[in-house]
């Protein structure tokens, strides 16, 4: 589905435009991707349903009527038929900005893309053939000093083809570029990437739409350096993206970052879920004193409906032996910003605890197997 309307926006002229869905897979559980607007919510009042082909609006009984007479079971029998012209070797992009005249705003950008395709096609007289095609396919064309311009340019030096700029880009099929003649062929191209999703954890983790491919990076390091979001896309989608600019790729992630998709994890799986996880064992299940003595050595007092414990015994004996990544004095942070921790000193050596509402036993729900009994022999 994602093939075939990326082959159908491109011919349209909206080949910058989203496709639905946005991806051919989820990597994980947790992996969301992008969620799909159904027709006809809030029934007769929906502002998003079918026309008829008079174009007024269907109703959700007419809707099920126009499917039932233009559904496709095999998507692939849907053809993307393209007008055979001189261009049909070359990228897309030419082939149909060569059917209408091309206005200004658009004229030096197109004549240069076509000079990369003019020379490959027609070495010997790229340079006619670019002040013909500026006669042809103009709406009005360049001046003759616009046009020297651009031809000295690729007199210097052979350039690549202008995919990412417009009106080209609006006019781009990626794929059937590759296979003509004269496409972009093996080039490597910088991939389209949107749609970050932000899994928030006090280590964040993401997921991105990579030419419409799921790539999952570990952590902002692979945002922040285009190396090591190169080697994620070596190891999961087999290719090697080429570098950019730095100012390129911190404009891209930052617009990625600007409207990024935040997702909660699952139950249980956030830093500060689990940290209060191990609170609850910790003042439960450690040492529980009646003697506020005892918190010197690692134990939890309980008092008037509150646990008491030195947030270093805590910190150092219990959260350390579970292999509790997180720092110090951000853990400290935590405890009274996530799980509702005060901290105060208690009798005449002012000793420094940690003071949480107590904890609701957990009943025992264990229930003994009954075995079965064995012979002596």
């Amino acid at each position: 589905m994602r093939d075939k309307l990326t082959q159908i926006k491109a011919v349209l002229g909206y080949g910058g435009s989203e496709v639905f869905p946005k991806q051919t897979e989820l990597k994980s559980k947790d992996d969301t991707g992008n969620f799909l607007n159904l027709p006809y919510f809030n029934g007769d009042n929906t502002t998003r349903y079918a026309f008829k082909d008079d174009g007024t609006a269907a109703s959700l009984e007419e809707f099920y009527g126009i499917y039932n007479n233009v559904k496709q079971l095999d998507i692939g029998l849907i053809k993307v038929q393209r007008p055979e012209s001189e261009f049909s070797d070359g990228p897309p992009c030419i082939e149909a900005l060569a059917q209408n005249k091309i206005g200004e705003g658009s004229r030096n950008n197109t004549l240069f893309h076509y000079g990369v395709y003019a020379k490959k096609k027609w070495p010997t007289e790229w340079k006619s053939r670019i002040t013909m095609f500026n006669i042809q396919a103009m709406e009005k064309p360049l001046s003759d000093s616009e046009v020297s311009i651009i031809t000295n340019q690729h007199e210097k030096k052979d350039w690549g083809y202008k995919c990412k700029d417009e009106p080209m880009c609006s006019m781009c099929d990626k794929t059937l570029c590759r296979t003509r003649k004269f496409g972009i062929g093996q080039d490597i191209m910088f991939p389209n990437l949107t749609d970050l999703q932000v899994i928030d954890l006090e280590d964040p983790y993401y997921y991105l739409n990579v030419d419409g491919e799921r790539l999952y990076l570990e952590n902002v390091k692979y945002l922040r350096q285009q190396s090591l979001f190169q080697e994620a896309c070596m190891i999961q989608l087999k290719f090697r993206p080429p570098p950019i600019k730095e100012t390129d790729w911190v404009l891209i992630t930052n617009q990625l970052l600007n409207n990024a998709e935040v997702t909660k994890p699952a139950e249980g799986m956030s830093t500060e879920d689990q940290l209060n996880n191990h609170l609850e064992e910790f003042c439960l299940n450690r040492q529980v004193s009646t003697d506020k003595n005892d918190l010197k050595k690692g134990g939890v007092w309980t008092s008037d409906g509150h646990h008491h414990f030195v947030f270093d015994r805590f910190y150092h004996q219990f959260l350390m032996r579970r292999r509790w990544d997180v720092g110090y004095q951000r853990t400290g942070q935590m405890l009274k910003e996530k799980c509702g921790c005060e901290d105060k000193r208690l009798g005449k050596e002012k000793v420094s605890v940690f003071i949480v509402t107590e904890f609701d036993k957990k009943k025992d729900t264990y229930n003994q197997k009954v075995l079965k009994e064995e012979a002596p022999y």
